[in-house]
C-alpha cells in the first residue's frame, strides 16, 4: 500500500516538474520592460546591508547587491565581483581579481578600496554585523592595485571562499560607508538599483542601465512586498495582483498542481533545516535528560505530515542527503518508553508545563507547535503555545528570553556555517541560541575550520554532530521543500536549491514579462 507521505512526495515531484516546464520559456526571445510584483513571506529587516539578519533581506538584496563570490544552482561556488582568485600554498593568502569596469548604482567604478572598506566595516564590532565572526581569522586586507584585493589570514580557514559569497557579505562603495551608524542609502552593483524603501510596506527597485552583464536585466522595475500570511499571498497571485510569491502554502500545493490555470507552482528539495532549539542556560532545559526525552518523543514524520503536508524530508542534521556535507550519523529512535524513563530520571515523572515560543510570521510553524504539543503530551510535557508577532519573537530570541522554539534556519554552504555558528563559545552572544558549548566542542570546531582536507573535515564534523545528537541542545527535525509560485506572464525564471530569487547564472535577472 502506498502511504500518504509517499503520495504527497510524488505530488511534490510532479509540481517540481511543472516548475521546470515553466522555465522552458527561456528558449523564447526575451522582452524588455514591465513591473514585476513580488511578495515575500516575512517583514524586512535592517536596511543596512552589513547589519541585516533575515532571509527576506537576503532575497531582496540579491536583486541589487553582489559579493566577491557567488553560488550557483546547486550552491557550487561561482565568481561574483571577483572574476578569479588565487590561494597560496599555505592557505593564508587570498588574492581576488575584480571584474573590470563594474559600476555602482551611483556611477562610481568598483575598486579594491571598496572591497577593503566593506569587509573592514563588517569586521568592525561597532557595526554589529551577523557575519563578523566569519572574519575572526583575518589578519589584514590590502588593495594591491585597483583590481586586486589581498586578504591575509592568521591561520588556514577552509571555508573562507564561502564566507565572502553572495550578498551576506555585500560590497558597497567606500564613499557611502559611514564612520558610525547605518548606511543611509543602499548603493550596489546588482541588476536593479534600490530607489524606494517603505518599512513593512514595500521596496521598489529600478533596472540598472549600466549593469555589467550587457542586455540584462529584462524587467524594468521590481516591487517587493512583505506579506506574512500565506493565504493572502496566494490569493494575490491567483487574483493577478501579484506576479511572484515565495512560500506557497504547502496545504495548497497539491490542489494547485492540477487546477491552477496560468500559474506555475514550483516545489523542490529545500535547504532550510527546521529545528527545535532549547535554551540550555537555565532550567528546565539545562538538564540534558529533559532534552533527550523530547528528542525521543518527537515523531518527525508525523510532524512533517501534520504541518508541512508531507513536503519535507526527515533529518537529524542541517544538510540534506544529496549534499556532500551530509554525515553518516544514525537517527535517534522514536521511543516513548525511553522518553518517559528519561523524564523520571530528571525528576519529572509527574510532568511539566513549559512555553514554546512561536511567531505569527511563520504560520506553518505555529501549526507545527500544535503538532509538537500533541506529541509531547504523551510523555507528560504540557507545551504552552507562546505566539508573538515577528518583531517580538526576534527581540526575545536575541535576549535569550525563551525556553524553546521551533523554526527553520537559512541555507548555508559549508558545515562551519552551521556548527561553529550554533555551538562555539565565541558565538554565545550572537548565533549560539541554545547556549550549548564545551571546551572539547570548541576544539573540534576550530580544528575542522582550519583543516583543508575535505575528508578529514567530514570526520571531525561527524564527531561534532554526534555530540549534538547525544546532548540534544537542539533537534533537527526536517528540511522543508522550497515552494514558489508565479503567473504565466513571468517567463524564463529558474530558481536554485535554496529557492533564491537571484543567483549566479539564473533567477530574476534572466527572466522577463510577457504582457
Amino acid at each position: 500500500m502506498v502511504s500518504r507521505r509517499e503520495v504527497l512526495r510524488a505530488a511534490g515531484a510532479a509540481v517540481m516538474l511543472a516548475g521546470v516546464r515553466g522555465t522552458a520559456a527561456a528558449q523564447q526571445a526575451p522582452k524588455a520592460g514591465g513591473t514585476l510584483r513580488v511578495a515575500l513571506s516575512t517583514a524586512f529587516d535592517d536596511p543596512d546591508p552589513h547589519k541585516y539578519r533575515s532571509i527576506t533581506n537576503f532575497n531582496l538584496f540579491t536583486l541589487c547587491l553582489d559579493g566577491l563570490t557567488d553560488v550557483g544552482k546547486n550552491f557550487e561556488l561561482k565568481p561574483g565581483l571577483a572574476e578569479s582568485w588565487q590561494v597560496s600554498a599555505s592557505g593564508l593568502e587570498y588574492v581576488f581579481n575584480l571584474q573590470r569596469g563594474v559600476k555602482f548604482h551611483n556611477g562610481q567604478t568598483l575598486t579594491a578600496e571598496d572591497v577593503k572598506a566593506s569587509l573592514e566595516r563588517i569586521m568592525n564590532p561597532r557595526t554589529a554585523s551577523a557575519q563578523r565572526s566569519d572574519f575572526a581569522l583575518v589578519q589584514g586586507i590590502s588593495a594591491v592595485d585597483p583590481q586586486r584585493v589581498k586578504i591575509v589570514l592568521k591561520q588556514p580557514f577552509a571555508p573562507f571562499l564561502t564566507k565572502v559569497a553572495t550578498v551576506r557579505v555585500p560590497i558597497l562603495p567606500a564613499s557611502t560607508l559611514p564612520a558610525e551608524g547605518g548606511v543611509s542609502k543602499v548603493v550596489g552593483t546588482g541588476p536593479w538599483e534600490l530607489v524606494e524603501w517603505k518599512t513593512n510596506e514595500y521596496v521598489r527597485l529600478r533596472r540598472f542601465k549600466d549593469y555589467r552583464e550587457k542586455g540584462l536585466p529584462h524587467i524594468d522595475e521590481v516591487v517587493v512586498r512583505p506579506i506574512a500570511d500565506g493565504n493572502t499571498r496566494l490569493a494575490g497571485l491567483r487574483a493577478g495582483d501579484l506576479d511572484f510569491i515565495q512560500e506557497v502554502p504547502f496545504k495548497d500545493v497539491d490542489g494547485l498542481r492540477g487546477g491552477a490555470r496560468n500559474l506555475t507552482i514550483y516545489t523542490g528539495p529545500g535547504s532550510f533545516p527546521s529545528y527545535i532549539v532549547f535554551n540550555t542556560r537555565k532550567p528546565p532545559f539545562d538538564d540534558p535528560r529533559l532534552r533527550q526525552a523530547i528528542a525521543h518523543a518527537v515523531d518527525k514524520r508525523a510532524l512533517i505530515d501534520g504541518h508541512l503536508w508531507g513536503h519535507a524530508q526527515v533529518t537529524n542534521q542541517p544538510f540534506s542527503k544529496g549534499s556532500p556535507w551530509h554525515l553518516d550519523v544514525k537517527e535517534r529512535e522514536h521511543d516513548l518508553a525511553r522518553a518517559r524513563k528519561l523524564m523520571a530520571d530528571a525528576g519529572l515523572a509527574g510532568g511539566i508545563e513549559v512555553p514554546i515560543l512561536l511567531s505569527t510570521g511563520w504560520a506553518e510553524f505555529v501549526a507545527g507547535g500544535q503538532v509538537l504539543q500533541s506529541q509531547l503530551k504523551k510523555i507528560g510535557i504540557m507545551l504552552k503555545l507562546d505566539v508573538t508577532d515577528l518583531a517580538t519573537w526576534v527581540a526575545r530570541v536575541n535576549k535569550r528570553d525563551f525556553n524553546l522554539f521551533y523554526l527553520w534556519y537559512s541555507a548555508r554552504y559549508d558545515p562551519d556555517d552551521f556548527y561553529r555558528r550554533m555551538f562555539h563559545s565565541s558565538e554565545e552572544a550572537s548565533n549560539n541560541r541554545s547556549g550549548f558549548k564545551t571546551p572539547a566542542l570548541d576544539g573540534l570546531l576550530e580544528l575542522a575550520a582550519t583543516t583543508r582536507d575535505p575528508g578529514e573535515r567530514k570526520k571531525l564534523y561527524t564527531r561534532v554532530l554526534q555530540t549534538v545528537i547525544d546532548e540534544a541542545p537542539l533537534i533537527w527535525t526536517n528540511i522543508p521543500d522550497a515552494s514558489l509560485g508565479w503567473t504565466g506572464a513571468l517567463k524564463g525564471f529558474e530558481t536554485n536549491m535554496g529557492g533564491y530569487l537571484n543567483f549566479a547564472g539564473g533567477g530574476l535577472t534572466r527572466a522577463w514579462l510577457d504582457r
